[in-house]
């Protein structure tokens, strides 16, 4: 039974492994997208005052940011989870080393951030991990600093739009 045990767990810890990639991934090469929108709206700006249509093309870009935000931080937060989940398999997988843990549950529980059933232990593991990573540890750090980045570069982009209405 031990051997199973260890064998989800290792297989777990591998698939969110992929998906924390995964989701690094696409949030950046979002960001990149977002970077580049607003990078061609600060400088090669196609606002005129009084121009036909200028409101709808401010509206609909406004929409595109914002959905692009949202994508942003899904993935992150995402990502964030996948290496939370991480780092709780490597603690469980740590621990079965011992084997002097006979108070573990293994029944299934559901854990409400992916809407699914995981053993109990996990989660439980999960949200110790999740508590005890402080602000500047782990993915939050990066988290952050494209946080803060894109509020700059859309700072910037609407100063510009602002700037020629």
């Amino acid at each position: 039974m031990e051997t199973r045990i260890e064998q989800v767990l290792t297989s777990w810890r591998d698939f969110y492994g992929s998906y924390h990639h995964h989701k690094e991934g696409m949030a950046y090469a979002a960001t990149m997208v977002y970077a580049t929108g607003t990078a061609w709206v600060t400088f090669k700006t196609p606002f005129r005052s009084g121009a036909e249509g200028q409101t709808l093309l401010m509206l609909m870009m406004f929409v595109a940011a914002a959905a692009l935000w949202l994508f942003i931080i899904w993935q992150l937060r995402n990502r964030r989870l996948a290496a939370e989940i991480v780092a709780a398999c490597n603690s469980l997988l740590a621990r079965r080393l011992d084997k002097a843990d006979a108070s573990v549950s293994w029944k299934p529980a559901t854990f409400d951030l992916l809407h699914c059933e995981l053993p109990e232990t996990l989660i439980d593991e999960v949200k110790r991990v999740r508590k005890q990573t402080a602000w500047n540890a782990g993915p939050r750090v990066s988290n952050t600093i494209t946080y803060w980045s894109l509020g700059l570069l859309t700072a910037i982009a609407f100063l510009r739009v602002i700037g020629t209405a």
